[in-house]
């Protein structure tokens, strides 16, 4: 409850559960019935087990057992904090940096996206949303009739993960995207979401598109990094880098990708080699 006041995504608190969870499981295998009785020995020999597992998560789980002992001893429910006395494993920052289209490669992924049937229609039009717009495709699936303002050609949303609205103009192409899905790939249905499943009984639509989003880039030829995944966030960080390019500040990036902060789009700075150039020091001899 602490962590989900703090303003945290509701996907980052479940991330949190998760790994708790787990350490959960890991102090009742050894006899630790209440949270008082945690001692630092505990603490390491959980990280240990940690050992197999990525640096950055390994680094992520560090984070979660500091909070949760910091929090412990400020309300009372144990003595001390262990946060000092573990150990610090920093985020790998190259694996971090996200994948990018170029804008050529995301007309050439979009013409590969096979749209001659009702299920292609749909997809297609799913992918061009997020690619043109930058949404999230959670927020993509939730597009509701009541979402599109045509005419005024607005777009408005309230953000599956972070609860904040967020409007945006419905560009040409992707209302007419949208258009022939419903015209000649939807199915009847009384749900009230632009997209559903095609199979009965025809309700809310809930599917992975990294698989669709896969054959598309290998059909068009493009080849993507071997440490970095590629899926439909990939054309967030495309579009949030192109307009950086183009000198948008990160404020309006912020507001276009519906971050609750400017701060969650500094990290598209690190794939801008101009700005990265204006950040350069000076090296004495």
């Amino acid at each position: 409850e602490s962590v989900r006041k703090s303003g945290i995504a509701e996907s980052s608190v479940h991330v949190y559960r998760t790994h708790l969870f787990r350490l959960e499981s890991f102090l009742l295998n050894r006899g630790v019935q209440r949270f008082e009785q945690i001692e630092l020995h505990h603490m390491n020999t959980y990280v240990e087990t940690l050992s197999g597992y990525s640096r950055n998560t390994i680094s992520f789980n560090l984070t979660v057992l500091k909070r949760l002992m910091d929090f412990a001893c400020q309300n009372g429910y144990h003595s001390t904090t262990f946060s000092n006395a573990l150990p610090t494993v920093g985020f790998s920052q190259t694996s971090r940096l996200p994948a990018v289209f170029t804008a050529d490669e995301v007309e050439r992924i979009l013409e590969n996206v096979d749209n001659d049937n009702a299920t292609g229609k749909r997809n297609y039009a799913i992918i061009l949303t997020v690619a043109k717009l930058g949404l999230r495709v959670s927020d993509a699936l939730d597009l509701r009739f009541d979402s599109i303002d045509w005419d005024k050609k607005r777009i408005s949303i309230k953000q599956r993960k972070t609860g904040v609205p967020l409007e945006l103009p419905l560009l040409e192409d992707v209302g007419w995207a949208i258009i022939e899905y419903l015209k000649h790939g939807r199915p009847e249905s009384n749900c009230k979401n632009i997209f559903v499943c095609h199979r009965p009984p025809y309700d809310e639509l809930s599917v992975n598109f990294s698989k669709t989003i896969s054959r598309a880039v290998q059909k068009a030829g493009i080849k993507t990094p071997p440490n970095k995944t590629v899926g439909t966030h990939t054309f967030r960080h495309s579009i949030a880098t192109s307009m950086l390019d183009n000198g948008v500040k990160l404020s309006e990036i912020a507001q276009t990708l519906g971050h609750t902060s400017p701060e969650s789009s500094k990290e598209y700075i690190a794939l801008n080699v101009n700005m990265l150039r204006q950040c350069a020091l000076e090296v004495d001899f």
